[in-house]
């Protein structure tokens, strides 16, 4: 495969930290990506020895999940930091269900690389992004009955989001 514009070989690949983290089987994942030209599915097929395309694609999500194999994966590419956290956080911004610490996570991460953040405290973004993270049915007021594994609850307080903090059996 020819390298890109600021891509890394395979074998420079192999003194980096993230291939250190790698499992054997995410680093055979890594290496036959690389080998094949880029198809996951090819390369889920031959490292997990799968025996149909169609289980290898069904397993393909959860083996380039991983972010060790995501930065291999940019390194061979020749992706920079910025440009895989921009890809990460287009990726978050999709999910429905992200709960404060990936978004502290992500928070965290554009600090280091120097992308300067909206001018507001952490504690607000944090405490905003939990806040549309609950679902408005699961927001409760003080003397609503909930029902959790079979029994009846009456709630007697709630935080600042709607969350039951404090409930009683009925």
């Amino acid at each position: 495969m020819p390298l890109l514009n600021g891509a890394i070989t395979l074998a420079e690949l192999h003194t980096q930290r993230c291939w250190l983290d790698l499992t054997d089987k995410q680093r055979a994942l890594v290496t036959e990506v690389h080998r094949n030209g880029g198809s996951k599915i090819d390369a889920v097929l031959v490292a997990y020895k799968y025996k149909t395309r169609a289980a290898a694609q069904t397993r393909t999500y959860s083996a380039f999940a991983s972010q060790s194999v995501r930065e291999c994966m940019a390194l061979l590419q020749g992706i920079g930091e910025k440009e895989q956290f921009i890809a990460d956080l287009t990726q978050a911004s999709r999910n429905k269900h992200i709960n404060p610490a990936q978004a502290a996570v992500l928070r965290l991460r554009a600090q280091v690389l120097g992308i300067v953040p909206v001018s507001r405290s952490a504690a607000e973004a944090v405490a905003e992004q939990a806040e549309s993270s609950v679902p408005a049915e699961t927001r409760f007021k003080v003397g609503d009955i909930c029902v959790r594994d079979g029994k009846k609850y009456r709630i007697t307080r709630v935080d600042e989001i709607g969350r039951a903090s404090c409930r009683e059996r009925v």
